[in-house]
């Protein structure tokens, strides 16, 4: 079959066998559910861990129902223009570059793909929480709306927004996302007893399914042993090596955990420091970032040294809002330690280095001093802070004014460890009202791991008043 009208026709109410066949893709055995669900429901709504393809499936979704109907209009939106215009139009315009026949005279650009005019086109774009204004005048007898990344979407764009242009008998909704913040629209929906909702974790995907890998199998380390060296049948989805690290990094209890692999949606408790979706924004804002043209007002390093011999000495950097993981070292030799220190202030230009001097870091403060390095600033969280009244000592000041910024949008990483860590802190008011944090040897029992670089990170907001100057 290669006449177009004719393959337009058969794969109408076929996505399946149009994405295989037109579009010449592999999709999973999910991926066809997916598809054949939008077919079916007026709202298929996926939560899923990571890299299971969820962006494929959207591409697939707007490459077969756009040229498929007439007049027609499929919209595609996500909480930022990176997640719209790099990931999913970049797999449309793979798929139509790639299709058996020609979908339309013209091609897709960046972020629009007109077949004739107005009323037959897809357009993706993404709109400011509070303006749903953005969506007006999108109607058609064939509609469907794509929601990319669907926890990031506030209720007044899903209310007035999305929802406005779904007016139509035949409109669909395709909404798609990691389970990272259970107060959402998308996680509400879940709720509806309605069909379309689909889990898929981790364990559901082919890298898994094919070797029959389940939780415990990553538990005790048999996992190597069902993959014995084999391939991979699908190495760009989430791997069993991806699960593993992050089973040792974040434990099972952590909302990363819960979220990026389980597709579970995370609840936070009240005495949670950094709720996930305060993180999964401050990544966002990290990855839109641009390192090359910003010129900072003020560079700061953080450096946790290492104490026992697990842990690891670990050395951030902060550019005013941008941070990130600069070195990160095994082993507490003093000397070595020193001299790392020393590369990463030439390297970044940083005009103060807060060191935790507890333990072997006070020998490390105190060689720096030795040789003259003025930036050098030893810190002691267990000393008392700046501001007594509110915090019980350093710690609990530096991992606020950390929890402030990112809950404002002033902080900008994106690391798996720091994410891991952060989440997983606990915070309380003591009996005198202080704000206390969560020691580090007591997290470190707590979970199995040590918040080195949540350390590292927190002691970038240190001051030079509120810090110990050796």
């Amino acid at each position: 079959m290669t006449d177009r009208r004719e393959v337009l026709a058969r794969g109408r109410d076929d996505p399946a066998w149009f994405s295989r066949y037109v579009l010449q893709t592999d999709p999973t055995d999910y991926q066809v559910a997916i598809l054949r669900s939008i077919v079916a429901n007026r709202h298929t709504r996926v939560r899923s861990s990571h890299a299971v393809g969820k962006s494929s499936v959207a591409a697939m979704a707007t490459c077969w129902w756009l040229p498929t109907r007439t007049p027609a209009k499929v919209v595609t939106t996500a909480p930022t223009s990176r997640q719209v215009r790099m990931i999913l139009w970049g797999e449309i315009g793979k798929m139509f570059n790639r299709s058996r026949v020609r979908l339309s005279e013209r091609s897709p650009d960046t972020m629009k793909w007109v077949i004739d005019g107005a009323n037959w086109q897809a357009e993706g774009f993404t709109a400011p929480p509070n303006d749903p204004t953005r969506y007006q005048g999108h109607h058609s007898p064939n509609m469907l709306v794509i929601i990319d990344e669907a926890c990031g979407l506030s209720k007044m764009i899903y209310d007035e927004g999305v929802m406005a242009c779904l007016t139509e008998r035949n409109s669909r909704l395709l909404s798609i996302g990691n389970p990272t913040d259970a107060n959402t629209e998308f996680a509400r929906s879940f709720l509806d007893t309605a069909p379309g909702a689909f889990k898929i974790s981790a364990f559901d995907t082919p890298n898994f399914t094919a070797f029959g890998i389940t939780l415990e199998h990553i538990r005790s380390g048999e996992w190597v042993d069902l993959v014995a060296g084999r391939p991979l049948p699908r190495p760009y989805l989430v791997t069993p090596d991806w699960v593993a690290d992050r089973w040792r990094k974040w434990g099972e209890d952590s909302p990363l955990w819960l979220g990026r692999v389980m597709a579970e949606f995370p609840v936070a408790g009240d005495d949670s420091l950094v709720p996930l979706p305060w993180v999964t924004a401050s990544e966002e804002a990290y990855r839109a970032a641009d390192w090359a043209s910003y010129r900072p007002s003020v560079v700061r390093l953080g450096v946790d040294v290492a104490r026992f011999g697990s842990d690891s000495t670990i050395i951030y950097e902060r550019r005013d809002g941008l941070c990130r993981k600069v070195a990160e070292y095994h082993g507490a030799d003093t000397m070595v330690v020193t001299g790392h220190i020393i590369r990463a202030q030439q390297e970044t230009g940083a005009d103060r280095v807060y060191i935790d001097e507890i333990g072997v870091g006070a020998g490390v403060v105190d060689r720096l001093k030795e040789q003259g390095y003025s930036w050098a600033i030893g810190v002691n969280f267990g000393a008392g802070a700046q501001d007594s009244e509110k915090y019980a000592n350093q710690r609990g000041e530096c991992y606020w004014l950390m929890r402030q910024a990112i809950e404002r949008g002033e902080l900008a990483i994106s690391n798996d460890d720091f994410a891991g860590q952060v989440t997983s802190i606990r915070w309380k008011p003591n009996s005198k009202g202080q704000i206390t944090i969560e020691a580090k040897d007591d997290l470190k029992r707590r979970i199995g791991r040590s918040p080195d670089d949540a350390d590292a990170v927190a002691l970038t907001y240190s001051t030079e008043s509120s810090v110990v100057v050796v």
